[in-house]
């Protein structure tokens, strides 16, 4: 009986080690070092390099470091935990929706309206997060690869939705490149 238990032991154990490895939970800081786009004016439009502020740094966060509250009130939005897994090439490619979000620093991490929902994607372990914000303007998209530190986040903004004769022709386009490093505030 007690090499029968110690074989069921073993054989679990890569099972779960696997998936330890995969459902990483590190945070993220995320710093904005090139900041770029096109302004849109009714007589043209202005391509050129745009100031970095304070509200250019971010934090990705793993659900389980928000507070329950919060991760709640997201969920009661929608934003519930779906993890999908499929074999591709012969490997198993994972995708995880809604276990890690990004806010902006200077958005109260206790508030959900602060955080949008990531997509985690990768085969042994996390590849890529790709962010969608749903909130200011309408297509803006994070993406961060894990192995390189590296991010780009891109604002088409409105030009292409304006009609009208105001003095602004549609919200700017913003390209945003940085890096993100394991954080623990």
């Amino acid at each position: 009986m007690k090499h029968l238990t110690l074989i069921i032991l073993l054989a679990l154990a890569p099972l779960s080690w696997g998936e330890e490895k995969w459902f990483s939970k590190t945070p993220f800081r995320c710093v904005t070092d090139f900041k770029a786009g096109v302004s849109h004016k009714n007589d043209g439009h202005v391509v050129g390099k745009f100031p970095i502020k304070s509200d250019d740094e971010y934090r990705l966060a793993h659900r389980s470091s928000i507070s329950q509250k919060v991760v709640s009130e997201l969920e009661s939005y929608g934003t519930t935990l779906d993890i999908n897994k499929q074999a591709l090439f012969g490997r198993t490619f994972t995708t995880e929706t809604n276990s890690y979000f990004i806010r902006r620093v200077s958005n109260d991490p206790s508030k959900s309206s602060s955080w949008s929902s990531c997509i985690a994607t990768g085969y042994q372990s996390i590849g890529h997060l790709t962010c969608l914000w749903p909130t200011k303007t309408p297509s803006t998209i994070f993406s961060f690869n894990v192995s390189t530190g590296r991010f780009a986040r891109s604002e088409l903004g409105t030009w292409h939705d304006k009609k009208g004769n105001s003095p602004r022709d549609g919200y700017r386009s913003v390209f945003t490149y940085g890096t993100c490093t394991p954080y623990y505030d």
